[in-house]
């Protein structure tokens, strides 16, 4: 499995999400990060049923953040795509479930109660500042890693070390 990991970090080429808002009192727990990707549902380009493995699409927009573009039952010839199962089918659109190695970002145990301080910091009802996240995932071959969490565009240590 660790071979495995560090194959994909070494040769998967990288998609850098953009995450949905984190939530404080959620999203931090313990060693690790939960990553919000926001939806998780996109048209079937074939016809895919609840529990069937599809291969999910993946497109980058004009900003250069990636996105899931279509569902398929078999890996598309060119271009990244993750391997995961359909969690629910209507018509056209399905459902899918993100790969486990993409659901979180695991941290040192000092440092997560910190990037937790920072965002939970008060603010002043007038203070526009928001917190941005996104994440690069090395993909390769329909499986995925999450290499580094970015927090208003600095990788998140780099975000501590100037926060403090």
């Amino acid at each position: 499995m660790i071979r495995q990991t560090e194959r994909i970090l070494q040769k998967g080429e990288v998609y850098r999400f953009q995450l949905q808002p984190i939530d404080p009192y959620d999203a931090f727990r313990g060693r690790y990060v939960s990553l919000f990707y926001g939806t998780q549902q996109v048209t079937a380009e074939d016809s895919l049923l609840r529990g069937q493995t599809a291969y999910i699409e993946l497109a980058k927009d004009s900003s250069g953040y990636a996105y899931f573009s279509a569902a398929y039952t078999e890996a598309p010839a060119s271009g990244g795509y993750l391997i995961t199962e359909i969690s629910y089918a209507q018509d056209s659109l399905v459902t899918f479930d993100l790969p486990e190695s993409m659901a979180y970002y695991y941290m040192n145990e000092e440092s997560a109660p910190e990037v937790e301080k920072l965002v939970m910091r008060p603010r002043s009802p007038d203070d526009r500042e928001t917190v941005r996240a996104s994440v690069d995932v090395r993909i390769l071959n329909g499986e995925a890693v999450v290499e580094e969490l970015f927090i208003n565009e600095l990788p998140v240590k780099e975000y501590l070390k100037r926060n403090k």
